[in-house]
């Protein structure tokens, strides 16, 4: 697999000998492996590895598409976001787990990066190229993409790297380069709010479950891209006002009933919801509808449990 973009050596950026069976960095002599054609620039992470590995199939059809944006639906609003925004161009997908279709049929060349070897491979078979590596130690040159996107990555970096990072981002983006990312995100919501009066139970349902270990509010989030030298172009406030229905049945179906019968019609409502296909089209498309509108004219910033970020590199 040959790739369209220039690799270099994620400890120290040297150039990389490329050999039949390893990547050697002709400046610090670290070694990486080929695997089945993928270079190996990590180690693997057990948690990771084929966790994500399932491939993201987008919409479907294209009337199928002009129906769910014209109702808004909320499923696929996420992916609506990214396709509204990208146009032709070297797209890097970080975390890209199984690979998403839309990503590589928007650009005219994608690359894959994920900690999950088994992930990549899958992706392999719609990315131009694809690498297993770590999304804080980039394995490429600097200023080759116009595009780098993720997709719930975010809240899996440790808040201690979230610097590397962004400053991986900024650097191996073109001048001008653009960078759409889905935040999961710590939040004032009162949802939010409630779990965690559950110090033990939010814990294990809401963080370990998802591996959700660097949550930052929505506020810093913001922050920190700018403070790396990227201007903000939109922001998208996900979940600050009306909490989807399903919401209480994926995350309060758990101990935390044992805590709050009161809880218990919600989640049941949310089941009911995510069973009926009629029920969660109805859902999807109110949910969507005001979130679109309601959502993001009176719901404050930190009350967001996500965010959809649309930024731009700025050249000095």
């Amino acid at each position: 697999m040959k790739s369209p973009v220039k690799l270099c050596c994620p400890k120290c950026r040297g150039q990389l000998s490329d050999k039949i069976t390893e990547l050697v960095c002709i400046a610090c002599q670290q070694r990486y492996p080929i695997i089945d054609g993928i270079p190996v620039f990590a180690s693997v992470d057990q948690y990771y590895e084929g966790k994500f590995a399932k491939v993201k199939p987008g919409v479907g059809s294209s009337w199928k598409e002009f129906v769910y944006k014209t109702l808004h639906y909320f499923h696929y609003s996420e992916i609506f976001y990214f396709l509204q925004r990208i146009r032709g161009g070297v797209l890097l997908d970080l975390g890209c787990g199984g690979g998403t279709i839309p990503f590589a049929r928007a650009a005219e060349q994608s690359v894959g990066i994920d900690l999950s070897l088994a992930s990549v491979r899958n992706a392999a078979h719609y990315y131009d190229f694809v690498a297993q590596g770590d999304v804080t130690h980039l394995p490429f040159e600097s200023d080759q993409f116009d595009w780098v996107v993720s997709s719930h990555v975010f809240g899996h970096v440790p808040n201690f790297a979230k610097s590397d990072l962004l400053a991986g981002i900024h650097r191996v983006l073109k001048p001008g380069g653009q960078s759409i990312h889905i935040i999961e995100t710590d939040s004032k919501h009162p949802f939010i709010q409630y779990a965690k009066s559950k110090p033990e139970l939010f814990k294990k349902h809401f963080v370990e479950r998802h591996g959700h270990h660097g949550l930052e509010l929505p506020s810093t989030v913001v922050c920190h891209f700018q403070q790396h030298g990227f201007e903000i172009c939109h922001v998208k406030k996900l979940y600050a006002g009306l909490v989807p229905l399903w919401f209480y049945y994926i995350y309060f179906n758990n101990e935390y009933l044992a805590h709050d019968q009161s809880l218990r019609w919600k989640v049941e409502l949310g089941r009911v919801a995510v069973r009926n296909t009629f029920l969660n089209l109805l859902t999807g498309t109110l949910q969507g509808l005001y979130e679109d509108s309601f959502g993001q004219w009176f719901t404050e910033l930190d009350y967001s449990q996500a965010l959809a970020v649309h930024v731009k590199k700025v050249v000095q």
